[in-house]
């Protein structure tokens, strides 16, 4: 794995000047780059120069991605038991939703029959009365 690289004096001392790894000269700056493996120091030019943040950036990469996977695999199993529960509601829902239906022709049936037989008894209580009118009355 590359090393890690952070800003500041780790590892330095002010009164002793320190050899930049990268180009070999004394680092007079306030804020060189250490690496955090090995401790070395680096111009913040030499850094960029030698691509040593593009490979930390590789390797940090890769550890994201891994870490990335360690959750994911349990996310993708909870959302898969989840769609598995909502498959099952759906189809006990659809179940009911039929059933319901059924019992609905049901009753539209039969209201459909007494509908039918008021009907059919109303034009028998008008007769009747009609026919009492004319003869039991008269």
């Amino acid at each position: 794995m590359p090393p890690k690289l952070s800003i500041g004096s780790q590892g330095s001392s002010p009164f002793t000047p320190k050899k930049c790894k990268g180009c070999g000269s004394n680092i007079v700056t306030t804020e060189p780059v250490n690496c955090n493996k090995c401790l070395a120091l680096y111009h913040p030019g030499c850094v960029k120069a030698q691509n040593v943040l593009q490979t930390e950036n590789v390797t940090l990469r890769k550890e994201i991605y891994e870490d990335s996977l360690k959750i994911f695999d349990p996310v993708k199993a909870s959302v898969d038991a989840l769609r598995v529960d909502f498959e099952e509601l759906s189809a006990k829902f659809s179940d009911r939703v039929a059933a319901i239906e059924s019992d609905n022709e049901s009753i539209k049936n039969r209201l459909d029959t007494a509908c039918a037989d008021i009907t059919k008894n109303t034009v028998s209580i008008d007769s009747l009365g009609h026919w009492l009118m004319t003869y039991w009355l008269a």
